[in-house]
Protein backbone atom coordinates (compact mmCIF):
# COMPACT_ATOMS: atom_id res chain seq x y z
CA UNK A 1 0.00 0.00 0.00
CA UNK A 2 2.92 1.78 0.60
CA UNK A 3 4.18 1.77 -2.95
CA UNK A 4 0.90 2.89 -5.03
CA UNK A 5 -0.27 5.92 -4.04
CA UNK A 6 -3.73 5.86 -5.98
CA UNK A 7 -5.76 9.81 -7.26
CA UNK A 8 -9.09 8.47 -6.79
CA UNK A 9 -11.11 6.11 -3.70
CA UNK A 10 -10.24 2.62 -4.02
CA UNK A 11 -10.93 -1.01 -2.10
CA UNK A 12 -8.59 -3.31 -0.86
CA UNK A 13 -9.05 -7.30 -0.89
CA UNK A 14 -6.12 -9.07 1.17
CA UNK A 15 -6.58 -12.78 0.52
CA UNK A 16 -5.27 -15.23 3.03
CA UNK A 17 -5.10 -19.21 2.99
CA UNK A 18 -6.90 -19.01 6.64
CA UNK A 19 -7.84 -16.70 9.22
CA UNK A 20 -4.71 -18.03 11.01
CA UNK A 21 -2.35 -16.49 8.05
CA UNK A 22 -3.75 -13.38 9.05
CA UNK A 23 -1.60 -10.93 10.79
CA UNK A 24 -3.78 -8.22 11.01
CA UNK A 25 -4.21 -4.35 9.94
CA UNK A 26 -1.34 -2.27 10.44
CA UNK A 27 -1.93 0.27 12.82
CA UNK A 28 -1.52 3.26 9.87
CA UNK A 29 -4.19 1.29 7.65
CA UNK A 30 -7.03 0.42 10.69
CA UNK A 31 -8.68 3.67 9.31
CA UNK A 32 -9.25 1.45 6.06
CA UNK A 33 -10.69 -1.63 7.65
CA UNK A 34 -13.88 0.59 8.99
CA UNK A 35 -14.10 3.95 6.66
CA UNK A 36 -17.01 2.69 3.97
CA UNK A 37 -17.51 4.49 1.15
CA UNK A 38 -21.34 4.80 -0.77
CA UNK A 39 -23.45 1.57 -0.23
CA UNK A 40 -21.64 0.56 3.63
CA UNK A 41 -18.92 -1.12 1.55
CA UNK A 42 -15.71 -1.42 3.63
CA UNK A 43 -13.02 -0.15 2.00
CA UNK A 44 -11.16 -3.25 3.01
CA UNK A 45 -12.23 -6.41 2.60
CA UNK A 46 -10.10 -9.70 3.63
CA UNK A 47 -11.16 -13.03 2.05
CA UNK A 48 -10.20 -16.03 3.89
CA UNK A 49 -10.22 -19.00 1.22
CA UNK A 50 -10.66 -22.39 3.55
CA UNK A 51 -13.63 -20.23 4.34
CA UNK A 52 -15.39 -19.40 1.13
CA UNK A 53 -18.22 -21.91 -0.16
CA UNK A 54 -18.01 -25.40 -1.99
CA UNK A 55 -15.96 -24.84 -5.24
CA UNK A 56 -19.43 -25.77 -6.97
CA UNK A 57 -20.98 -22.90 -6.16
CA UNK A 58 -17.60 -20.81 -6.61
CA UNK A 59 -16.92 -18.58 -9.64
CA UNK A 60 -14.24 -19.97 -11.66
CA UNK A 61 -11.66 -17.45 -10.92
CA UNK A 62 -12.16 -18.25 -7.15
CA UNK A 63 -12.48 -21.80 -7.72
CA UNK A 64 -8.54 -21.25 -9.10
CA UNK A 65 -7.33 -19.54 -6.15
CA UNK A 66 -9.02 -21.71 -3.54
CA UNK A 67 -7.81 -24.93 -5.09
CA UNK A 68 -4.05 -23.34 -3.85
CA UNK A 69 -5.19 -24.29 -0.10
CA UNK A 70 -7.29 -27.05 -1.01
CA UNK A 71 -6.59 -30.34 0.41
CA UNK A 72 -4.03 -33.15 -0.91
CA UNK A 73 -7.02 -35.15 -0.70
CA UNK A 74 -9.29 -33.21 -2.87
CA UNK A 75 -7.27 -30.77 -4.99
CA UNK A 76 -7.44 -33.34 -7.94
CA UNK A 77 -11.00 -33.79 -7.99
CA UNK A 78 -11.55 -30.30 -7.34
CA UNK A 79 -9.09 -29.65 -10.39
CA UNK A 80 -10.54 -31.62 -12.65
CA UNK A 81 -14.01 -29.79 -11.69
CA UNK A 82 -13.07 -26.34 -12.53
CA UNK A 83 -11.49 -27.80 -15.97
CA UNK A 84 -15.00 -29.19 -16.95
CA UNK A 85 -16.31 -25.63 -16.03
CA UNK A 86 -13.49 -23.79 -17.89
CA UNK A 87 -14.64 -26.35 -20.69
CA UNK A 88 -18.26 -25.32 -20.87
CA UNK A 89 -18.00 -22.05 -19.86
CA UNK A 90 -15.45 -20.60 -22.22
CA UNK A 91 -15.74 -19.76 -25.84
CA UNK A 92 -12.51 -18.38 -26.70
CA UNK A 93 -10.08 -21.78 -27.19
CA UNK A 94 -7.00 -19.91 -26.89
CA UNK A 95 -8.06 -18.37 -23.29
CA UNK A 96 -9.72 -21.95 -22.33
CA UNK A 97 -6.53 -23.60 -22.92
CA UNK A 98 -4.88 -20.91 -21.03
CA UNK A 99 -7.22 -21.52 -17.78
CA UNK A 100 -6.97 -25.41 -17.78
CA UNK A 101 -3.33 -25.24 -18.07
CA UNK A 102 -3.01 -23.05 -15.24
CA UNK A 103 -5.06 -25.52 -13.16
CA UNK A 104 -3.15 -28.19 -14.36
CA UNK A 105 0.08 -26.05 -12.80
CA UNK A 106 -1.29 -25.54 -9.57
CA UNK A 107 -2.11 -29.35 -8.84
CA UNK A 108 1.26 -29.75 -10.64
CA UNK A 109 2.90 -27.26 -7.85
CA UNK A 110 0.78 -28.64 -5.27
CA UNK A 111 1.54 -32.18 -5.48
CA UNK A 112 4.98 -33.01 -7.00
CA UNK A 113 4.46 -36.42 -7.74
CA UNK A 114 1.23 -35.87 -9.59
CA UNK A 115 1.62 -35.32 -13.70
CA UNK A 116 -0.18 -33.64 -15.67
CA UNK A 117 -1.57 -36.82 -17.47
CA UNK A 118 -2.39 -38.12 -14.45
CA UNK A 119 -5.14 -35.78 -14.45
CA UNK A 120 -6.71 -36.95 -17.08
CA UNK A 121 -6.18 -40.60 -17.45
CA UNK A 122 -8.16 -40.84 -14.03
CA UNK A 123 -10.96 -38.48 -14.70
Amino acid sequence: MEQYKPAQYFRAVAVFASRSCDPGVPHQYQLFERSEVAESIPLLTRVYLDELSPPANLSLGLGMVRLVVEDEDTAVSEARQLIQQAQRSIADEAFKEKVVGLIETIVVYKLQELTRRYLWDSA
